[in-house]
């Protein structure tokens, strides 16, 4: 469980910095999904940042919203 969740904040932190490509953000967003409940604290964290535009953070809402309900 712990090497998942350092693997679930690595993805994080490289999602919101600058110059990341919008592609790479987005197979983040994807790959973060496949950790499930593990993920909503990196899911959050890329909410707050400025670096992740407004569509990618509907992306992750509804990618919350999926996990809560499964």
């Amino acid at each position: 469980m712990w090497l998942k969740q350092e693997e679930v904040e690595r993805l994080a932190e490289r999602a919101i910095q600058k110059g990341i490509s919008i592609s790479e953000k987005n197979n983040i967003i994807n790959t973060l999904f496949t950790y499930r409940k593990a993920a909503i604290p990196a899911y959050m964290k890329m909410i707050e940042s400025k670096q992740v535009l407004d569509s990618e953070k509907q992306q992750i809402y509804d990618n919350i919203q999926k996990i809560n309900e499964s």
